[in-house]
């Protein structure tokens, strides 16, 4: 059976300006007291985060925050130290407490939240990852978040009407997804939606381009053709991680769908107005 553990997860932050309350994120400890367990991680000045703090904190030497991280580093692990040594888990728990208290300083703590999991080693990465390196952003999805607003500007300042996020279901229900921006209805309807490939990687572009032709295909097979679909797209720059597929991937949706290179942002405005009005090719 499964053991899982109830652990307490805590931001370490870098607060140089009290007067502003501005912070940066670098670091997490975690704790299982159930079992006794404590752990954390600190960010590396070869690291982003730290390049990043370095960054907005610009008006501090580097080095200031290289001392804070290692106060921080020495405080954390006379905490820990003297509570692994503890028996007692409610000694454990006030040591903990108190160093996570509210206090002055550089260096302070940030909410504690309280998660269920079965590796909690594996968590401390997972959560220094999400806390520190942000990887609860999709990247991805941000900038067809972005595209999306463009778009809906595109229209909305022409007082183009639409029906947004439209959920379409095949399969009797069992297969659905949504689109952005749905023009008119039904049999002269159109469809407008933006897609990013410029990812991590040629295989991350791949697998978006996979998914994103299935629910093409299925349009297709309900009588929406190539001109009724209009694609705004975001490219790679040469030399990117994507580039190579991103360009093929490109050729193999222009089979499926109208598209326009969000590169040239007149023509994608000109092109998604022409589209919205006329129908006409762009």
């Amino acid at each position: 059976m499964t053991t899982m553990h109830v652990c307490t997860v805590v931001p370490v932050v870098f607060c140089p300006f009290p007067e502003t309350g501005e912070f940066a994120c670098i670091g997490v400890i975690m704790c299982c007291p159930a079992i006794g367990w404590y752990g954390y991680k600190l960010i590396k000045a070869n690291e982003r985060p730290f390049k990043r703090a370095a960054k907005f904190f610009d008006q501090i030497d580097d080095s200031i925050i290289r001392t804070a991280i290692r106060c921080a580093k020495q405080d954390i692990e006379y905490t820990i130290d003297m509570a692994t040594e503890e028996l007692d888990p409610v000694v454990r728990n006030a040591a903990f407490q108190n160093l996570i208290r509210p206090r002055e300083g550089f260096i302070r703590y940030g909410n504690a939240k309280a998660i269920m999991v079965e590796d909690y080693r594996a968590a401390l990465e997972e959560q220094f990852k999400s806390i520190v390196h942000r990887n609860f952003i999709d990247r991805e999805g941000y900038y067809e978040n972005k595209m999306r607003e463009r778009v809906q500007d595109y229209l909305t300042s022409r007082k183009i009407s639409f029906h947004s996020k439209k959920r379409y279901e095949f399969e009797n229900g069992y297969f659905s997804f949504n689109i952005p921006f749905v023009l008119g209805e039904k049999d002269s309807a159109k469809l407008i939606k933006p897609l990013n490939f410029v990812t991590k990687s040629n295989n991350e572009t791949m697998e978006h381009w996979f998914k994103w032709r299935t629910r093409f295909d299925y349009l297709h097979s309900v009588g929406f053709d190539k001109e009724r679909i209009l694609v705004p797209v975001r490219l790679p720059e040469p030399g990117h991680a994507s580039y190579d597929a991103a360009y093929r991937v490109f050729d193999l949706l222009q089979k499926h769908t109208m598209t326009v290179n969000e590169d040239d942002k007149k023509q994608e405005e000109a092109s998604v107005v022409n589209f919205a009005t006329s129908g006409a090719s762009v």
